[in-house]
């Protein structure tokens, strides 16, 4: 079933909605990276298949996204359940759990598999994984992640709880979103993958290159800018955040803080 879920991507709203925002190219990467299924229980379901360190495929979660928007409709379903395998005991695994044969890059994990699939564009520096909710964060799963330097990037409203986690497991867990949100923000729960669709993917590479920031140079009103602040201002101006608005400050602010986290 797996094997054959590998296909029919013209008929995979998710897989339509990666292309239509970030190019077919990006798009396949991320494909072939997460082995993104097709369902054909719903109609323009995806499957995200859980896929452990040994190969072994644990179960597949049935998804059903919106092409336009990419946000999900209230329809989960899993794969186990459809087959419905006599004598079968589930025991999840981390989305992307197969991605930690690569041991040079740190991990980050978020909540959503959604999210890890949108963040890995964005911040290939770390590899990705998702946990399936916010509750799901456990020990057993964890174990996988021994001897393993992991960032934890809560949504907003679940940082007090994974920084619990983040102690308990020798984690470290990101504030970022704690702390540049709105309270509006807040309410809806938002996560990284809705800051970081604000921006492209090229606005991300410019603030966490190397050679940010460029050397100073002085403008005609005497004061000091660098030319890579004036980038950043250059695509807030150009381009109006087409999901949530943002501030100029905010913008810049949000691109500084990831450039920390990504240099780290």
């Amino acid at each position: 079933m797996f094997t054959k879920s590998l296909q029919g991507y013209e008929k995979n709203n998710f897989v339509q909605f990666l292309i239509k925002r970030f190019g077919k190219i990006q798009a396949r990467k991320v494909i072939e990276k997460y082995f993104l299924g097709t369902s054909k229980y719903w109609n323009g379901a995806n499957i995200f298949w859980q896929i452990d360190t040994k190969g072994h495929i644990r179960t597949g979660k049935i998804m059903l996204y919106n092409t336009e928007t990419g946000k999900r409709t209230k329809k989960i379903n899993w794969v186990h359940s459809l087959l419905k395998i006599y004598n079968f005991e589930l025991e999840q695994c981390f989305f992307g759990e197969h991605l930690l044969k690569d041991k040079l890059k740190p991990i980050a994990i978020v909540e959503s598999e959604k999210t890890a699939i949108i963040s890995s564009l964005y911040l290939p520096s770390f590899t990705w994984l998702a946990v399936g909710s916010l509750t799901n964060l456990n020990k057993p799963k964890c174990e996988s992640l021994r001897g393993r330097h992991v960032v934890l990037f809560p949504d907003l409203n679940g940082f007090e709880k994974w920084s619990v986690k983040a102690k308990e497991y020798g984690f470290k867990v990101s504030d970022l979103l704690e702390r540049k949100a709105s309270e509006d923000q807040k309410k809806e729960g938002l996560d990284i993958a809705d800051f970081l669709l604000n921006f492209e993917i090229k606005d991300i590479e410019i603030i966490t290159s190397k050679d940010f920031p460029p050397k100073k140079r002085k403008l005609k009103q005497d004061c000091e800018f660098s030319e890579g602040s004036l980038e950043v201002h250059r695509i807030v101006q150009e381009r109006k955040i087409k999901r949530r608005e943002l501030t100029k400050e905010e913008s810049y602010e949000f691109l500084k803080q990831l450039a920390n986290i990504n240099h780290k």
